[in-house]
């Protein structure tokens, strides 16, 4: 089992990976115009737009209950995160046994595992870079733009919370447990895209929009581990001797080791999108000035590996004793599935196939956001989204967020809910070529049990026409 958590623990730790757990507070009033347009393709601008030239942008995500850093602030972890590690997932060969724990304090940024049963189990982390990107409304009223960046996503899917770090230590010789399906992964791309839309006047005073977004998607890396059918019987004969009366566990990756990082950074090549759609209307109420808002779908698409991708399935038919404490060392993950296919073939009844290559699709979401323009205070959003596949470690999340309007600088703070990680309240402004914020006031403090925080920055020049005497309208 030790190896199977030290795998899972790759995946999750191993890759600090936009688009996960945060509302995204810095796209709906469309100041960002890229991170407006990612999120709906159709959004409909101000009336007198005619260009934005996207500097960049960093946005990341994390939230975790597997474990926790200890009085750690989140901004932080980027900066050491080379200093990351899981002493209690260490091999006995280094000096440690997972199955006993550590008899010492936990120092700088290692984790420590939760130890205590836990009702509600996540993992969602990610980490998204944008770069240059230009837009501009031609004469016709089609608005067109191109995009560049890369992301990395990781997070776990329905893992067992007896399964976790704390709960399984507990069990012994004789006891027995069932382990439901589960699914950990983590992916990551680098993009060039074009966006198209293309606006409609219909009554007086408003307007609808339609849009795409459509993606060259080159993928880097890829790891998926799935247990793809319940296990009836997962027996202890020792602490790291168990029997399993049955088991699917599927697998993919895309680097086996350190070496591998070596060889062509794009590993494969596939096309993705968004649609959407979006109107605004003129009121004439006295509080409201306005009401807009529209419907996405976000990120359609697939990346096809070549040679670049192993993957395989271990199929057990009859129940197999596995010995987890052989694996002290792991060399890479060729060396782990050799490993383990060794115990598993020991019963000439079960099966190992293997393959190369093969289609990683992306993981679609849907997304609504309405907002109501205030004639004396701003506006104020409402977001919601929700994960459309099985296997997409997101969570339902929506969100309300006002927002206050000044000359020089808007002021927003979203309120949101989260499934998995509860309420959140953030803080964020609009300086009009920068955005700057996040949907957890906690990101920026120390904390004494760190497991969340998200932080979004854009650099962003936006042209507005001019009205006959000259000012920017």
């Amino acid at each position: 089992m030790r190896s199977l958590i030290w795998l899972l623990c790759f995946l999750v730790i191993g890759h600090d990976v936009a688009d996960a757990q945060s509302v995204p507070w810095y796209a709906l009033n469309g100041s960002d115009v890229r991170a407006a347009r990612s999120l709906n393709p159709a959004f409909l601008q101000n009336p007198h737009f005619e260009s934005a030239l996207g500097i960049g942008s960093i946005s990341m995500d994390y939230n975790n209950n597997l474990g926790y850093f200890i009085d750690k602030s989140f901004m932080s972890l980027p900066i050491h995160f080379s200093e990351i590690s899981v002493p209690e997932l260490q091999f006995r060969k280094l000096g440690f046994n997972p199955a006993l724990g550590i008899d010492r304090e936990l120092r700088g940024y290692e984790m420590k595992l939760n130890e205590t049963d836990l009702a509600r189990m996540y993992f969602s982390t990610s980490l998204s870079i944008a770069g240059p990107s230009y837009f501009r409304r031609l004469k016709s009223g089609m608005i067109v733009g191109i995009t560049t960046g890369s992301s990395f996503i990781g997070g776990l899917k329905n893992y067992p919370a007896h399964m976790t770090y704390g709960p399984y230590r507990r069990y012994s010789s004789g006891d027995r447990m069932p382990v439901p399906e589960f699914s950990g992964t983590a992916d990551g791309r680098m993009y060039v895209g074009v966006n198209i839309a293309r606006e409609f006047a219909l009554l007086s005073g408003t307007r609808l929009g339609v849009g795409a977004n459509i993606r060259y998607l080159g993928g880097l890396m890829h790891f998926e581990l799935s247990n793809d059918e319940a296990i009836r019987e997962y027996f202890f004969r020792e602490r790291d001797r168990v029997e399993v009366s049955n088991m699917r566990l599927d697998y993919k990756y895309s680097h086996s080791n350190a070496n591998d990082l070596h060889a062509p950074w794009i590993r494969g090549n596939g096309m993705g999108g968004d649609l959407g759609i979006y109107f605004e209307s003129k009121l004439k109420s006295q509080q409201f000035s306005s009401i807009r808002g529209g419907i996405a779908l976000n990120n359609l698409g697939f990346v096809r590996y070549s040679q670049g991708l192993r993957s395989g399935s271990f199929n057990i038919y009859e129940p197999t004793e596995i010995s987890f404490g052989k694996f002290d060392t792991l060399i890479g993950f060729d060396q782990l599935v050799d490993s383990f296919e060794y115990i598993v073939l020991k019963n000439p009844v079960n099966e190992h196939l293997q393959n190369r290559g093969g289609t990683i699709y992306t993981l679609p979401s849907l997304n609504m956001a309405f907002s109501f323009g205030l004639r004396e205070y701003g506006k104020i959003h409402f977001f919601a989204s929700s994960p459309l596949t099985a296997n997409n470690p997101e969570a339902f999340q929506i969100g309300v967020i006002p927002e206050l309007t000044f000359n020089l600088v808007n002021i927003i703070t979203p309120f949101s809910y989260n499934r998995w990680t509860g309420f959140r309240l953030g803080a964020g402004l609009n300086f009009g070529f920068l955005t700057f914020g996040t949907d957890d006031v906690r990101t920026f403090f120390k904390r004494e049990r760190l497991q969340s925080g998200s932080f979004y920055c854009a650099v962003h020049i936006n042209y507005f026409s001019k009205s006959k005497n000259g000012k920017k309208k």
